[in-house]
C-alpha cells in the first residue's frame, strides 16, 4: 500500500509502521517547545482537565491548538490531564516561532 501525503501535510511528521501486519500511526519526536517568561501555569479545573480544546480556545482563541499545551506539558493523551494538576501555557507566539523552527 502507498500513501501520499499532501506537501506541508502534518502527516507527514508521521511515520506508518505495523506490528503482525497491523498498521498503525507513530508521532515523530518534535523538539520541546520553549518554556518562556510570558507563559502561563495554571491549576486545572475538573473542566479544564476534561476539555482542554476549550481551554485551548480560552488561552489561544483556537480549540485546535489543544496539541500545543499537551505537547509543552509532555502529556500524550488528554485523558490524562487530571484536576489540580499545574500544567504551563505557552505564549502563542512562542508556538508560532517554534512552529516556524521545526517545520
Amino acid at each position: 500500500m502507498q500513501i501520499i501525503l499532501p506537501e506541508g501535510s502534518w502527516l507527514n511528521r508521521t511515520e506508518l509502521f505495523s506490528v503482525n501486519g497491523i498498521p498503525f500511526w507513530s508521532q515523530t519526536e518534535m523538539d520541546p517547545i520553549p518554556v518562556t517568561d510570558q507563559d502561563q501555569y495554571i491549576q486545572l479545573t475538573q473542566e479544564q482537565a476534561r476539555r482542554v480544546d476549550l481551554l485551548a480556545f480560552d488561552s489561544y482563541g483556537d480549540p485546535v491548538l489543544y496539541w500545543a499545551i499537551l505537547h509543552a506539558n509532555e502529556i500524550d493523551l488528554p485523558n490524562q490531564l487530571v484536576e489540580g494538576m499545574v500544567i504551563r501555557i505557552p505564549n502563542l507566539e512562542t508556538i508560532r516561532t517554534w512552529l516556524e523552527q521545526v517545520s
